[in-house]
């Protein structure tokens, strides 16, 4: 019964997983929980994201080895929190992901016609490229600090910090609170900027010419 409700709204979970991940830290900073539960958020969108991906189940052991080799090192920083197991950790959330992703749009891209779960499909890449962006900020910070300049109000944890300014980039608002002082800085600022714009672009026009080709067909959700 759950493995089936699982399958069956599985791109649903993960833009869930995804959205519980960037959402809900906001309203616990104050609890004394708040590490240990942005650590179970992250949990459960890697989880998801295998789930996803890795759909066959030939894939499944590989999907496990990935799972369990990412958790574990995100659950060894928590424990004992040291710059190279933070390298480590910020390095492995950026392949994850971006593997995840390039899975992602592949299902987009091959599809053949639009459906509901291929515009959620859509909506959790451009997310997972916000993600992507402040794990890239927060390893750019972890070897220079002074590759950015922090506004006093800023405070919690540094990664969902960094995952903010990656979005306010990504979306090309600019808000100032966080700025790139040094080379490495800036030039992945103007990327996220013009990756944010292209994919919109890409996207909108992929899912738009599926669709005016799909006629007067019927789609339902979970159809591919």
């Amino acid at each position: 019964m759950i493995k089936k409700f699982i399958e069956q709204h599985r791109y649903k979970l993960l833009l869930l997983s995804t959205l519980i991940y960037l959402i809900v830290p906001a309203y616990i900073m104050d609890s004394v929980f708040f590490e240990l539960l942005i650590i179970l958020a992250m949990s459960f969108l890697f989880v998801q994201s295998l789930i996803v991906v890795f759909d066959k189940k030939g894939h499944m052991i590989i999907a496990f080895i990935i799972g369990a080799l990412i958790l574990s090192v995100t659950w060894v920083d928590y424990m004992q929190p040291h710059i190279a197991i933070q390298t480590i950790k910020l390095s492995m959330y950026v392949f994850f992901f971006g593997f995840i992703m390039t899975g992602l749009f592949k299902m987009i891209f091959t599809s053949k016609k639009v459906t509901l779960d291929m515009i959620t499909v859509a909506i959790v890449i451009y997310l997972m490229i916000g993600i992507i962006g402040g794990a890239l900020a927060h390893l750019i910070h972890l070897h220079n600090p002074s590759a950015y300049t922090y506004h006093e109000a800023l405070h919690g944890h540094i990664l969902l910090n960094f995952t903010y300014y990656s979005y306010v980039t990504l979306t090309t608002l600019g808000y100032g609170d966080i700025t790139p002082n040094m080379p490495q800085s800036q030039s992945l600022a103007y990327l996220l900027a013009i990756i944010g714009q292209f994919y919109i672009a890409v996207t909108v026009a992929l899912l738009v010419s599926k669709y005016a080709s799909q006629g007067s067909d019927i789609v339902t959700p979970g159809e591919e």
